[in-house]
């Protein structure tokens, strides 16, 4: 698809998969008023905390982009940017061995329940 950002996760070119994250300004700013841009972000931020713990347990390479084209995402959309606005690109993709650990032979660590508490 012509325009879209070529982030590379898997060496290919292309990344496998490609989430684009969006938002609603006048939505937000309506309900919100004067803190709705800030609390966008908040909610991006920890969206992009949950993706990338995600990508760690399931040993998948993830880029999280926060820059773009705006024009770009709305022409290929058709949603005028000041209805609805690219906040970022999350690119997924395995992790090739030797490109992302300085220990090759190392597998990844299984996801483990905390212990319980003591005493209780």
């Amino acid at each position: 698809m012509s325009g879209v950002p070529d982030h590379d996760t898997t060496g290919a070119g292309r990344p496998q998969v490609l989430i684009v994250v969006t938002a609603r300004f006048q939505r937000m700013s309506w309900k919100y008023e004067a803190i709705g841009y800030a609390l966008m972000l908040k909610n991006l931020g920890c969206l992009l905390q949950t993706m990338y713990l995600t990508a760690t347990a399931l040993n998948l390479a993830l880029c999280a982009v926060g820059g773009g084209n705006t024009a770009t995402f709305a022409r290929l959309t058709g949603i005028p940017a000041l209805v609805e606005a690219r906040l970022a690109s999350l690119s997924w993709g395995p992790v090739r061995r030797g490109e992302w650990s300085d220990n090759d032979d190392a597998d990844p660590a299984p996801i483990r329940a905390a212990p319980a508490p003591a005493g209780g």
